[in-house]
């Protein structure tokens, strides 16, 4: 079904390869960050074993290094919203598709799964 939708996506021209290979890359960001949130928990702190200048072992309490990659990530998440138009501000700004003129009913849309709650255009159910 998936290839169904990217077929019926591609053919109405409302969507690129482009798009689902940057959507695709999001999703695996996106996943990347639950992992990272996991992994952190709440130890925003961690303590580390370091040598000091004689060799001698000692317990010191520093920053998780997962916070950096963290930040990272959800920088990249970010800018990925932007250049998808996901944000609310960036969705004003994205230019709208032309209208389909066939009428045509996508598999897995709302005009598909339940016809009932949507009018066509010219007034037709």
């Amino acid at each position: 079904m998936c290839g169904e939708l990217r077929l019926a996506a591609l053919e109405r021209g409302t969507c690129t390869e482009g798009d689902f290979a940057a959507v695709a890359m999001y999703s695996e960001l996106y996943a990347r960050w639950i992992s990272l949130k996991e992994q952190i928990g709440d130890k925003w702190m961690v303590d580390m074993i370091v040598l000091d200048s004689n060799g001698v072992a000692r317990t010191v309490t520093r920053v998780n290094p997962l916070l950096k990659i963290l930040s990272a990530t959800e920088a990249r998440l970010q800018s990925m919203l932007k250049s998808l138009a996901a944000t609310p501000l960036d969705r004003e700004k994205a230019k709208q598709t032309a209208p389909n003129q066939k009428e045509e009913i996508v598999p897995g849309s709302m005009a598909d799964l339940m016809p009932e709650l949507l009018v066509m255009p010219g007034g037709k159910k």
